[in-house]
Protein backbone atom coordinates (compact mmCIF):
# COMPACT_ATOMS: atom_id res chain seq x y z
CA UNK A 1 0.00 0.00 0.00
CA UNK A 2 2.91 2.49 1.02
CA UNK A 3 3.74 1.42 -2.65
CA UNK A 4 0.67 3.14 -4.71
CA UNK A 5 0.32 5.88 -2.18
CA UNK A 6 3.91 7.12 -2.71
CA UNK A 7 3.00 7.06 -6.85
CA UNK A 8 -0.24 8.63 -6.04
CA UNK A 9 1.01 11.35 -4.23
CA UNK A 10 3.89 12.41 -6.97
CA UNK A 11 1.89 12.10 -9.62
CA UNK A 12 0.21 15.60 -9.20
CA UNK A 13 3.48 17.12 -8.67
CA UNK A 14 4.79 15.81 -11.99
CA UNK A 15 2.35 17.20 -13.94
CA UNK A 16 1.97 20.25 -12.08
CA UNK A 17 5.83 21.44 -13.16
CA UNK A 18 5.63 19.83 -16.54
CA UNK A 19 2.45 22.29 -17.49
CA UNK A 20 3.73 24.85 -15.24
CA UNK A 21 7.11 25.47 -16.69
CA UNK A 22 7.02 24.72 -20.80
CA UNK A 23 9.87 23.79 -22.41
CA UNK A 24 11.87 26.43 -24.27
CA UNK A 25 12.06 25.81 -28.42
CA UNK A 26 15.69 25.59 -29.15
CA UNK A 27 16.65 28.31 -31.34
CA UNK A 28 18.80 27.30 -34.88
CA UNK A 29 21.23 29.72 -35.63
CA UNK A 30 22.58 29.40 -39.34
CA UNK A 31 26.18 30.44 -40.81
CA UNK A 32 24.46 33.50 -41.76
CA UNK A 33 24.29 35.02 -38.35
CA UNK A 34 28.15 34.06 -38.20
CA UNK A 35 28.68 35.70 -41.55
CA UNK A 36 26.95 39.12 -40.36
CA UNK A 37 28.43 39.27 -37.06
CA UNK A 38 31.97 38.77 -38.65
CA UNK A 39 31.35 41.42 -41.25
CA UNK A 40 29.61 43.59 -38.62
CA UNK A 41 32.97 43.79 -36.71
CA UNK A 42 35.16 44.21 -39.67
CA UNK A 43 33.04 47.49 -40.42
CA UNK A 44 33.24 48.80 -36.35
CA UNK A 45 36.89 48.24 -36.82
CA UNK A 46 37.03 49.96 -40.29
CA UNK A 47 35.17 52.71 -39.03
CA UNK A 48 37.50 53.33 -35.71
CA UNK A 49 40.62 53.60 -38.28
CA UNK A 50 38.72 56.19 -40.19
CA UNK A 51 37.33 58.01 -36.79
CA UNK A 52 40.95 58.10 -35.45
CA UNK A 53 42.03 59.29 -38.48
CA UNK A 54 39.73 62.67 -39.00
CA UNK A 55 39.70 63.02 -35.11
CA UNK A 56 43.95 63.52 -35.00
CA UNK A 57 43.73 65.70 -38.60
CA UNK A 58 41.09 68.12 -36.92
CA UNK A 59 42.47 68.62 -33.44
CA UNK A 60 46.31 67.77 -34.04
CA UNK A 61 48.11 66.53 -30.99
CA UNK A 62 47.05 69.22 -28.29
CA UNK A 63 43.82 69.06 -29.71
CA UNK A 64 43.94 65.14 -29.78
CA UNK A 65 44.96 64.69 -26.34
CA UNK A 66 42.30 66.78 -24.76
CA UNK A 67 39.57 64.72 -26.56
CA UNK A 68 41.64 61.70 -24.86
CA UNK A 69 41.15 63.39 -21.33
CA UNK A 70 37.23 64.37 -21.77
CA UNK A 71 36.41 60.99 -22.90
CA UNK A 72 38.61 58.43 -20.90
CA UNK A 73 37.10 58.61 -17.23
CA UNK A 74 33.58 58.57 -18.35
CA UNK A 75 34.26 55.38 -20.27
CA UNK A 76 36.37 54.06 -17.63
CA UNK A 77 33.55 54.31 -15.14
CA UNK A 78 31.13 53.28 -17.02
CA UNK A 79 32.94 50.13 -17.74
CA UNK A 80 33.55 49.82 -14.23
CA UNK A 81 29.36 49.80 -13.36
CA UNK A 82 28.50 47.04 -15.90
CA UNK A 83 29.66 44.08 -13.77
CA UNK A 84 28.24 41.70 -16.46
CA UNK A 85 24.72 42.31 -16.38
CA UNK A 86 24.44 42.33 -20.22
CA UNK A 87 25.93 39.50 -20.07
CA UNK A 88 23.36 37.65 -17.68
CA UNK A 89 20.36 39.19 -19.57
CA UNK A 90 21.75 37.36 -22.80
CA UNK A 91 21.85 34.28 -20.96
CA UNK A 92 17.94 34.67 -19.67
CA UNK A 93 17.28 36.19 -23.05
CA UNK A 94 18.14 32.68 -24.23
CA UNK A 95 15.92 30.63 -22.25
CA UNK A 96 12.39 32.73 -21.76
CA UNK A 97 10.04 34.26 -23.81
CA UNK A 98 9.17 36.78 -21.49
CA UNK A 99 10.95 39.77 -23.36
CA UNK A 100 8.66 42.55 -21.97
CA UNK A 101 9.45 41.81 -18.15
CA UNK A 102 13.32 41.50 -19.04
CA UNK A 103 13.33 44.49 -20.88
CA UNK A 104 12.27 46.14 -18.54
CA UNK A 105 14.75 44.67 -16.08
CA UNK A 106 17.44 46.15 -18.35
CA UNK A 107 16.04 49.26 -18.18
CA UNK A 108 15.57 49.06 -14.58
CA UNK A 109 19.33 48.22 -13.69
CA UNK A 110 20.18 50.60 -16.37
CA UNK A 111 18.89 53.14 -14.26
CA UNK A 112 20.41 52.32 -10.84
CA UNK A 113 23.86 50.88 -12.19
CA UNK A 114 24.31 54.21 -14.70
CA UNK A 115 23.24 56.57 -11.79
CA UNK A 116 26.03 55.22 -9.81
CA UNK A 117 28.60 55.53 -12.05
CA UNK A 118 27.93 58.86 -13.41
CA UNK A 119 27.48 60.41 -9.70
CA UNK A 120 30.78 58.69 -9.21
CA UNK A 121 32.48 60.10 -12.31
CA UNK A 122 31.33 63.31 -12.00
CA UNK A 123 32.32 63.74 -8.33
CA UNK A 124 35.66 62.71 -9.11
CA UNK A 125 36.67 64.55 -12.14
CA UNK A 126 37.90 67.81 -10.55
CA UNK A 127 40.84 65.22 -8.82
CA UNK A 128 41.77 62.79 -11.13
CA UNK A 129 42.06 65.66 -14.55
CA UNK A 130 45.39 67.10 -14.04
CA UNK A 131 45.23 71.00 -13.35
CA UNK A 132 46.69 71.79 -16.36
CA UNK A 133 43.54 70.19 -17.65
CA UNK A 134 40.72 71.77 -15.61
CA UNK A 135 39.21 73.66 -17.98
CA UNK A 136 38.21 70.30 -19.32
CA UNK A 137 36.03 69.23 -16.19
CA UNK A 138 32.75 71.11 -17.85
CA UNK A 139 32.94 68.98 -20.93
CA UNK A 140 34.28 65.66 -19.42
CA UNK A 141 30.89 66.36 -17.19
CA UNK A 142 28.80 66.64 -19.96
CA UNK A 143 30.12 63.19 -21.29
CA UNK A 144 28.88 61.15 -18.72
CA UNK A 145 25.77 61.53 -20.49
CA UNK A 146 26.88 58.40 -22.71
CA UNK A 147 27.23 56.23 -19.06
CA UNK A 148 23.53 55.59 -19.39
CA UNK A 149 23.51 55.35 -23.12
CA UNK A 150 25.87 52.55 -23.65
CA UNK A 151 24.41 50.83 -20.30
CA UNK A 152 21.10 51.03 -22.15
CA UNK A 153 22.57 49.69 -25.42
CA UNK A 154 24.45 46.73 -23.93
CA UNK A 155 21.32 45.60 -21.87
CA UNK A 156 18.66 45.63 -24.66
CA UNK A 157 21.23 44.78 -27.49
CA UNK A 158 22.13 41.47 -25.19
CA UNK A 159 18.43 40.69 -25.52
CA UNK A 160 18.70 40.48 -29.16
CA UNK A 161 21.75 38.10 -29.25
CA UNK A 162 20.37 35.87 -26.49
CA UNK A 163 16.96 35.27 -28.61
CA UNK A 164 18.72 35.03 -31.43
CA UNK A 165 17.77 38.06 -33.58
CA UNK A 166 21.20 38.14 -34.47
CA UNK A 167 19.93 40.95 -37.96
CA UNK A 168 18.57 43.29 -35.11
CA UNK A 169 21.68 42.68 -32.76
CA UNK A 170 24.28 43.30 -35.80
CA UNK A 171 22.12 46.31 -36.72
CA UNK A 172 22.28 48.03 -33.76
CA UNK A 173 26.37 47.33 -33.15
CA UNK A 174 26.90 49.20 -36.60
CA UNK A 175 25.38 52.12 -36.13
CA UNK A 176 27.08 54.01 -34.11
CA UNK A 177 30.37 54.43 -35.93
CA UNK A 178 29.23 55.22 -39.65
CA UNK A 179 27.03 57.73 -38.10
CA UNK A 180 29.90 59.10 -35.99
CA UNK A 181 32.42 59.20 -39.05
CA UNK A 182 29.46 61.13 -40.86
CA UNK A 183 29.42 63.74 -38.50
CA UNK A 184 32.72 64.21 -37.92
CA UNK A 185 33.24 64.73 -41.83
CA UNK A 186 30.23 67.18 -41.05
CA UNK A 187 32.32 69.25 -38.99
CA UNK A 188 35.59 69.04 -40.58
CA UNK A 189 33.84 70.44 -43.98
CA UNK A 190 31.94 72.79 -41.94
CA UNK A 191 35.15 73.90 -40.28
CA UNK A 192 34.17 73.74 -36.81
CA UNK A 193 36.26 70.79 -35.85
CA UNK A 194 37.43 71.40 -32.74
CA UNK A 195 37.34 69.29 -29.30
CA UNK A 196 33.77 70.23 -28.01
CA UNK A 197 32.09 69.85 -31.28
CA UNK A 198 33.96 66.23 -32.00
CA UNK A 199 32.81 65.50 -27.93
CA UNK A 200 29.64 66.61 -29.15
CA UNK A 201 29.08 64.78 -32.22
CA UNK A 202 30.24 61.76 -30.10
CA UNK A 203 27.21 61.61 -27.66
CA UNK A 204 25.03 61.55 -30.79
Amino acid sequence: MTGPDIKESNQPSVQSSSSDEPAVKKRHIGVGAFVSTFGTNITIQACMVIQGVLVARMLGPVGRGEYAAVILWPMLFGSFGVVGIYIAIGRIAAKTRDYAALVRSGVVLTLITSAISAAACFIALPWILPKSESHLIPLARLFILVIPLIRLILNLNAIDQGRGDFKQFNLIRSITNPVYVLLLLAIWLLGIGDVRWCVITLIV
